[in-house]
């Protein structure tokens, strides 16, 4: 199991590389690579796996996130912005 991962925040932001403290099935405790305020929801990678999530605490480089949903299944790509690209899941408006 990979100890590091990304927090990508939307399709034109750059990702932010972290490492990963504590993993667990609902949620996980990741350190950032730089100090950034977060939007409340964000999009963690994590070897394979992409995970959306909601930031529950930051303290300083420490962020606790909150699983929503797994991305990977059909959530990210599903549909496809213009020129063909896929697109985020926070790039997408809610209905």
């Amino acid at each position: 199991m990979p100890r590091t991962g990304k927090v990508l925040l939307s399709a034109q932001a750059a990702p932010i590389d972290c490492q990963v403290v504590n993993l667990s099935a609902g949620g996980a405790c990741v350190k950032l690579s730089v100090m950034q305020q977060l939007p409340k929801r964000i999009e963690f990678l994590h070897g394979a796996t992409r995970k959306l999530a909601q930031v529950v605490w930051q303290r300083g480089y420490l962020i606790g996130l909150c699983y929503e949903a797994s991305v990977s299944k059909s959530l990210l790509g599903s549909k496809l912005g213009s020129g063909g690209v896929k697109q985020s899941i926070l790039a997408r408006r809610r209905p």
